[in-house]
């Protein structure tokens, strides 16, 4: 029998004595958020609880995973842009280490995927929820060699590890597990179906897919959105990081020696490193102040390693505007992290959100002013802050408040 569950408990904020004021500034910037759960049984929530922390979706800016009473839920900045989060789990497997599969949609798009592989399951032929011709993108041009009619019709969760289960929903029938991918062999049927294969025949373990759609502008003809920006992790059976393949999907995927195999090929050319990726933005309300600057401070620096030899990423400006944006989410004392998100995200998407996240610091230091009168931006701070406004009335990214948000912004600079 289908459970619905919305989870929403209210959040139960640091009541220790030597919590600093401008700490509980922050913890009375943040709500809770509904979390709306889709499940076969309660003991398929109770697995997802089990999760390791890592193993959590990436939330949009401004939001964070939080633990209580056993049980995860998310909290998230009032002045954030709301999203609507779903968790939709399959299973828990028979058997004697019972596990689950699941997805996350934002906003209806499926954006996180996690599956564990299964070597001797045998779950019949695939029945898709959907035909060919439904992935079709009107705009989309496929006119080049070797490409397909429409785009494919790509599992997130493998048919092949599909939970098998009497009475259970089965991920393989569900159009929220398929994703449509490039119109061609090279990633899905080239590289995918390789990865996952030599994962499963390794010992087995995990795989995460991470799609991105902030700068996508395809949809196909059932109205699903492309992403623009894939993540593949994998992992093994306790969770220990494998590979991680980052690409973009307007890219060419084919590998170019036709001698090598596409897994080593992706390996070689199409890989980033861990260090460098979105992390799952949690939030201890016991944690101290000390420890908690400390994580602040530990964010920033990310945020200015990545593209290092320790931090490699394909693609540095989107990883490091990720990582201004994990930054900015936990400031609290500071007054330039917010800003820095801003800045990274418009250069990487002019999207809204980068426009909102100047809102949130601008509210940032209204509340520090609060505490402590003639509370201002740095120098560089400001320098960053009049660029980003410069830049923004020069786009197309339109905002009724953006004079008032810049001449907050410029008394917060002491700027008449």
């Amino acid at each position: 029998m289908k459970q619905y569950k919305t989870y929403q408990p209210a959040f139960e904020r640091n009541e220790a004595d030597n919590i600093s004021q401008k700490r509980e500034l922050y913890e009375e910037k943040q709500e809770s958020v509904p979390v709306h759960f889709e499940m076969d049984s309660n003991e398929a929530y109770k697995y997802f609880n089990k999760l390791p922390q890592k193993m959590l979706p990436p939330l949009p800016h401004g939001h964070q995973w939080i633990k209580q009473n056993g049980r995860y839920s998310i909290i998230k900045d009032k002045n954030a842009i709301e999203h609507r989060i779903d968790i939709i789990i399959y299973g828990p497997s028979n058997g004697l280490n019972p596990h689950i599969n699941y997805l996350c949609q934002t906003d209806k798009k499926t954006t996180f995927s996690l599956a564990k592989t299964l070597p001797n399951n045998n779950p019949g032929e695939v029945n898709y929820p959907m035909i060919n011709t439904d992935y079709l993108v009107s705009n989309f041009s496929y006119d080049q060699p070797g490409m397909f009619k429409n785009h494919s019709r790509g599992h997130l969760i493998d048919h092949q590890d599909t939970i098998i289960r009497a009475g259970y929903s089965n991920s393989s029938t569900d159009p929220r597990n398929f994703v449509p991918e490039p119109p061609t062999r090279a990633w899905g049927m080239n590289f995918r179906n390789h990865k996952i294969k030599q994962l499963r025949n390794n010992g087995g373990g995990y795989y995460v897919q991470h799609n991105e759609y902030d700068t996508s502008k395809y949809k196909t003809k059932n109205r699903t959105q492309v992403p623009n920006h894939v993540r593949l992790y994998t992992y093994d059976n306790r969770y220990h990081s494998i590979d991680l393949h980052h690409v973009d999907w307007t890219e060419n995927l084919d590998r170019p020696n036709k001698k090598q195999t596409y897994v080593k090929y992706y390996q070689t050319n199409l890989s980033s490193s861990f260090a460098s990726a979105p992390i799952v933005q949690y939030y201890d309300a016991n944690s101290t102040n000390t420890a908690f600057r400390y994580h602040a401070r530990e964010l920033f620096k990310k945020s200015q390693d990545i593209g290092d030899a320790h931090h490699q990423s394909r693609f540095v400006k989107r990883d490091r505007a990720n990582a201004a944006g994990e930054a900015g989410n936990v400031e609290f004392e500071t007054k330039s992290k917010l800003v820095n998100s801003a800045v990274k995200l418009f250069d990487v998407n002019k999207s809204k959100t980068s426009l909102n996240e100047m809102r949130r610091s601008i509210q940032h230091m209204n509340g520090l002013n609060e505490l402590t009168d003639g509370t201002t931006y740095r120098a560089t701070t400001k320098e960053k802050g009049l660029t980003f406004f410069r830049e923004v009335n020069e786009s197309n990214l339109a905002a009724t408040d953006i004079e008032s948000l810049e001449d907050a912004f410029r008394q917060h600079c002491r700027i008449d």
